[in-house]
């Protein structure tokens, strides 16, 4: 298409318009972190040179207010008043409006001019207010009106000062702000705030700021949750005052003083030492190899980072670049000795990969910065005493939540309530400018430089005369992309192979007492150190956060409280699981468990004969490559193993809690990366609840159901059989109990093994006790969705057939969806056997008994979270490799008429859910080739979903496609990948909807127990009824909402075109308009199926 000069000019205005926001966006997210740095590392003249130069030097990235408050605090703090005169004047002569934190400094700079005696009209004659000169017998700067002669210095300054802040007072005014509202709004530390209150009262001598409550009102403004608003307990000032005073109310075993001095103090640590679980024989010759290099390492690391930190200072006030920002100030933030121990941890995180299996040096920057920004937070928030305050009211808020460890109280409102009592001075969710993703990145390089030049391993047997570095850096193939992999010295693997201590970050590890409550997207998890509330790419953070920062925080509350609310649930460790699993581990003797094995255990390759051939010397070569692999795979899975099983110990005796975030749809997963209830069955079996409960009669039933049902055992039956084959088999059951390693083990025959072990010890000591039904229990009992996505996608179109099939509809046994499968392909092989015309006859008849339930399962479940035909292919390929009846010809042709029998079976079986995935494909490859747009929707709890797949492009193509396509809104030289965009836009839809089901359920579980695995839910055995009920009626709730109807009106809103936006002239951007408005309102048609059944099916979730 041919662009004509007018319609190409403005395009590329267009473009370069959009860019150049987003370039000051960056600009001053990077800006502002850079003038945090040199303000908390003393150097406040250049933060003040910075700012004036980006001032009158750069023409499009013009400083922020917060830009200007950031140095204006800083300068207050360093004494300079002038200086905070001078920034507040700059502020003004760039056009910007001053914020409520600016006025309070700026009075409170003044009261500090008085309370100093400092002669204003001295300094203003020798030139620090600028250069400004005597016009006239006064002049006026900034408010302050400065006579040439007059009074005596004191009453002059008194005087200057007292008109100043009546000027403040009066564009306050002007301004439309109360000042109540200033002194409420302004995010300053106490004692500027004490400063610009006793400024103000120089005018106003009885003014005293009213208290005002800044957070919503708490109820929901969502017809999901609306009924919840009359039953949360929002009243609790009162309760506010007695907790801060009552010691003794709630349950301190629980929360408890020492656990939360504990957390803090490992927080602003940034280290936890944990003894390993695995008693490895102790070398001693290794052990003094490995203390001594140590020592080296340290005094060749302290010495380095010295030398490097003292050249980047020269660079840094180097004339030429003295005003540029640069990483300097962030290397300064920390004592050499703290980026000493950073980086000796880095070296054990390095040791403790392999020859295949590595971290990426990217990777390993940005995690290295990562750390570095996180205990930066910790030791700002005490520098600015914010770390007593957040203390103080945390304190206040564990008493409390103590106290109603039943439910019925509301921790976001909660923590908003009495940070309210504690208004004075910074704001409970003052943080100070996250890095940008790049300076992250530049300072981990900077560190990981100076580890690859300066440390070395030396010769074990040679008296040390050869050194090597730690580790060398390998280009290696990922795809499309060349990774740079750090590759450890094979001595430092040796060295390190003794682990009896582990480190870890206090991010990696659970918290000693309840997570801070998420109040806003950017305020929660930890108590010092920061998490993402939403996990999205470093390279997307930008185009993420201001989608959550555009959000209405009325719309977020439900979301935030469902956070809170599995974030508040205790956990601890069952003592006699991780005994048994920790034997087991330390003996090598779980190889059929799934507990993974020491890689000394790998096998051994027969060596060559001497006589042996060229084909016989590749295949020796092959299976050499085959077993290095293996060991590789076995010594990642045993450290992975060792870290989990260690954390374990160490948190034997104590109760904690795992901080919850979730990634861009919605799904929740708990912050620690490692030990969690979202794990394998190996390390869910070591968890139980903090809180035990009594049994009852339901409770003792549904603990013996729940042993079979981790069996695997009677899938296909009635809970009541479940119950009954329980009982029979309680000789078993028990002796597993008692004798897990030296009975029958009937237990290592089940699906879960170890959680059904621990079940079984559960049952045993209920049926031990007095009374079993009044037995104290804290096993988690599960209730698990029935192919959770293929349910939704039913729901949503309404599919009778389909409904039943996922067990939506009542039913007396469950209805299992991958039998009815692997029905319709038989039948369908039976089918192309029997006819000779087929091009498949061969292949149908060589499958005859072959197709089973388990050859279908993984692509019957994955179907609906986007699994291609090539992506079945290989999964059922994977599952006929285990048959072994085929040679590797053969069986790729099974697999490849399996993978699309089992598609066009599911076609048949699930034709709503079809229709509706066509129809989401369709809608998003609309948006992201048609309007060139990445997909955004809410999910119907108020969150925004975006979807981060993107490819790069150049200005020249943006202008091209302008031409052709409807482009609403330009970004950078971004554009979505539709491919991408159109295949996972049905499985994240999906994705967001069981999340929302899930939300849903544990806002409406408010006096049980609830934790869930996504669409698996726990709770006390005592509690299953109350939750089934919760489950079942909430999801009738939200699919009784038009959900296909709401999410096409919201793509149409945001995507549509309306009549003013044709041309009418019959281009080929009309023509686009035209599909994209059609696609974006063909919501699929409904079938007939009553969601209101749900509520009576008993294997909905079972």
């Amino acid at each position: 298409v041919k662009i004509s000069a007018e319609k190409r000019k403005e395009f590329l205005k267009q473009i370069m318009d959009s860019r150049l926001r987003i370039k000051k966006l960056r600009f001053n997210d990077e800006l502002e972190s850079f003038l945090v740095a040199c303000v908390n590392s003393q150097m406040v003249n250049r933060a003040v040179n910075t700012v004036e130069y980006y001032m009158h030097h750069k023409k499009h990235t013009t400083p922020s207010v917060s830009a200007f408050n950031i140095v204006m605090q800083g300068s207050l703090n360093a004494g300079q008043l002038f200086q905070v005169i001078k920034l507040k004047e700059w502020l003004l002569q760039m056009k910007l409006l001053p914020d409520a934190t600016t006025y309070l400094v700026h009075v409170a700079a003044l009261h500090q001019l008085a309370v100093r005696d400092i002669d204003i009209r001295v300094r203003f004659e020798a030139g620090e207010l600028g250069n400004t000169s005597w016009s006239a017998d006064s002049v006026e700067y900034s408010g302050l009106v400065i006579a040439r002669a007059g009074l005596a210095t004191s009453d002059s300054t008194n005087a200057v000062v007292k008109h100043g802040i009546e000027k403040v007072l009066e564009t306050i005014k002007q301004q439309g702000l109360s000042l109540d509202q200033v002194f409420h709004d302004a995010d300053v530390p106490k004692k500027t705030y004490d400063d610009a209150l006793c400024g103000v009262q120089r005018v106003l001598p009885c003014y005293s700021p009213a208290v005002l409550t800044s957070f919503l009102t708490p109820g929901y403004d969502c017809p999901l949750v609306n009924a919840l608003n009359t039953t949360l307990d929002y009243c609790v000032g009162e309760e506010c005052s007695t907790g801060t005073s009552d010691d003794s109310g709630g349950s301190s075993y629980l929360v408890s003083q020492e656990a939360i001095q504990e957390q803090l103090d490992m927080e602003l640590e940034g280290e936890v030492i944990i003894q390993s679980v695995h008693p490895s024989p102790v070398n001693e010759f290794l052990s003094k190899k490995k203390k001594l290099w140590q020592e080296r390492w340290r005094a060749a690391l302290f010495t380095a980072v010295s030398d490097c930190i003292e050249n980047e200072r020269v660079k840094f006030f180097d004339t030429a670049t003295q005003k540029n920002v640069s990483i300097y100030p962030y290397l300064i933030l920390f004592t050499p000795e703290q980026l000493v121990q950073l980086m000796l941890q880095e070296v054990t995180v390095i040791a403790s990969g392999s020859e295949h299996y590595n971290l990426t040096r990217s990777y390993c920057n940005t995690r290295l910065g990562n750390k570095l920004y996180s205990l930066f937070v910790s030791k700002y928030l005490q520098s600015v005493e914010l770390h007593d305050k957040i203390k103080l009211v945390y304190e206040q808020y564990a008493r409390l939540y103590a106290q109603h460890e039943d439910g019925g109280l509301n921790s976001r409102v909660l923590l908003e309530q009495l940070a309210e009592l504690h208004s004075e001075g910074l704001r409970l969710d003052h943080r100070p400018q996250a890095w940008p993703f790049h300076v992250k990145k530049e300072i981990g390089s900077f560190f990981y430089e100076i580890m690859k030049q300066k440390l070395m391993v030396w010769s074990l047997f040679d008296s040390e005369r050869s050194r090597y570095p730690i580790f060398q850096e390998v280009d290696r193939n990922s795809g499309y992309n060349n990774m740079l992999e750090i590759i450890p010295h094979p001595i430092l693997l040796q060295i390190f192979d003794q682990k009896s201590t582990l480190s870890f970050f206090p991010t990696e590890l659970p918290m000693l007492c309840p997570p801070m409550p998420w109040t806003r997207y950017n305020m929660g998890g930890y108590l010092l150190m920061p998490v993402q509330m939403v996990r999205f790419p470093p390279l997307y953070f930008r185009i993420m956060h201001q989608r959550l920062q555009q959000c209405p925080q009325q719309q977020m509350l439900p979301v935030l409280d469902s956070l809170n609310a599995l974030g508040n649930t205790p956990w601890s460790i069952n003592g006699p699981m991780l005994d048994t699993v920790s034997q087991v581990f330390n003996t090598n003797s779980g190889k059929d468990l799934d507990v993974p094995q020491h890689p000394s255990m790998c096998p051994r390759l027969k060596s060559l004969p001497e006589l042996a051939t060229q084909e016989e010397q590749n295949e020796h070569r092959k299976q050499e490559i085959l077993l290095d692999k293996l060991k590789n795979e076995m010594h990642s899975l045993w450290c992975t193993a060792l870290y989990k099983l260690s954390i374990a110990n160490h948190y034997r005796e104590k109760v904690f809690w795992f901080p919850q975030n979730m990634d861009f749809r919605g799904r929740v997963y708990p912050c620690p990366p490692h030990l969690s209830h979202v794990d394998s069955d190996l390390f869910r079996s070591l968890l139980r609840f903090a809180v035990a409960k009594p049994l009852g009669e339901r409770g003792f039933n549904w603990l013996k159901t729940h042993i079979i049902n981790l069996s695997g055992l009677k899938k296909h039956n009635s809970l009541e059989e479940r119950l009954r084959y329980c009982d029979e088999m309680l000789p078993d059951i028990l002796d597993s109990a008692e004798h897990p390693l030296t009975g029958r083990r009937w237990w290592t025959t089940c699906d879960e093994p170890w959680q059904t072990l621990a079940a079984c010890r559960e049952l045993r000591d209920a049926l031990r006790s007095p009374n079993p039904l009044e037995f104290e229990s804290s096993l988690p009992i599960h209730q698990d969705g029935s192919c959770n996505g293929l349910q939704h996608y039913a729901a949503l179109g309404r599919d009778t057939e389909g409904a039943i099939s996922v067990n939506l509809a009542p039913h007396a046994t469950p209805q299992d969806v991958y039998t009815s499968i692997a029905t319709l392909v038989e039948q369908r092989r039976v089918k192309d056997a029997a006819d000779s015309s087929s091009p498949h006859q061969a292949i149908a008849a060589a499958l005859q008994g072959h197709i089973k339930r388990k050859v279908v399962k993984q692509t019957v479940m994955t179907t609906v979270y986007g699994v291609t035909r090539f992506g079945a292919f290989h999964q059922i390929e994977r599952q006929l490799k285990e048959l072994r009846i085929f040679r590797d010809e053969e069986r790729s042709i099974a697999a490849r008429y399996l993978a699309t029998c089992t598609f066009e079976s599911l076609t048949q079986k699930f034709t709503a859910a079809k229709d509706i995935q066509n129809w989401l494909t369709d809608c998003a490859r609309s948006v992201s080739k048609l309007c060139c747009e990445s997909v955004e929707w809410v999910t119907p709890l108020g969150l925004p979903v975006h979807q981060p797949y993107y490819k790069d492009i150049g200005t020249e193509r943006m202008v091209k496609l302008s031409s052709k396509i409807p482009i609403k809104r330009f970004s950078e030289q971004l554009i979505p990948h539709t491919v991408k965009q159109k295949n996972a836009f049905p499985p994240n839809y999906i994705h967001s909807l069981d999340a929302t089901h899930m939300m849903l359920t544990s806002l409406y579980s408010q006096n049980i127990t609830f934790a869930s695995v996504h669409d698996c839910f726990w709770t006390h055995a005592c509690t299953v009824d109350q939750m089934n009920k919760v489950c079942r009626d909430q999801f009738v709730a939200l699919h009784s909402e038009p959900l296909l109807q709401q999410l096409s009106q919201g793509l149409y809103r945001r995507y549509g075109y309306d009549r003013s936006d044709f041309t009418h002239d019959g281009s080929p951007c009309d023509s686009a308009r035209l599909l994209v408005n059609y696609t974006l309102q063909a919501v699929p048609k409904l079938g007939d199926f009553d969601i209101q059944l749900v509520k009576d099916s008993t294997f909905f979730f079972s």
